[in-house]
């Protein structure tokens, strides 16, 4: 089972270099992984509220392998890759999806001027990696494992048999 949530960067998800800071991919994927048990009918705060119980995360490995920038739109994809009574551990990858610059050439004129600020200058400043026969691109990989935890007692125990069989 697969399930994709798209996500648009903004000014506040870059850092100094203009560049999503690598920490808000974890941000990125929380979503996702909040959007995902969402669409499976299974609301955390309501989890936490009627049952008691709810997912957290007790691992993560991220690999990096392209950057994002201001304005990119990405598709966070999110697959369960292993299920225990306990615990549950996902593949999440974010792309980006290769669409067209909201300016187009017809623009330049509006956006020429003594900045110097027009279609040509952003086209070079946007850092974008062309993929063959593909509209998305990779970005990073993560490999997350959530753990069903009791609130009161904070300690893990056994994922409701509900939720294991919607899972």
């Amino acid at each position: 089972m697969s399930f994709k949530h798209n996500v648009r960067v903004y000014w506040e998800d870059t850092d100094a270099g203009g560049i999503v800071f690598y920490a808000n991919y974890l941000k990125f994927l929380e979503r996702a992984r909040t959007e995902w048990l969402r669409s499976l009918g299974i609301g955390q705060h309501k989890l936490k509220t009627d049952l008691g119980g709810m997912f957290v995360v007790s691992e993560t490995h991220m690999k990096y392998l392209a950057p994002a920038v201001l304005d990119d739109e990405l598709e966070i994809h999110t697959f369960v890759t292993e299920k225990g009574r306990t615990s549950l551990t996902l593949e999440q990858k974010a792309y980006r999806l290769n669409t067209p610059p909201l300016l187009n050439d017809n623009l330049q004129d509006e956006f020429s001027g003594p900045d110097n600020y027009n279609v040509e200058n952003i086209k070079k400043t946007k850092i974008d990696k062309v993929v063959t026969n593909s509209n998305l691109t990779l970005l990073c990989t993560g490999v997350i494992r959530i753990g069903w935890i009791n609130v009161q007692s904070g300690r893990p125990t056994r994922i409701p048999g509900f939720i294991q069989e919607i899972l």
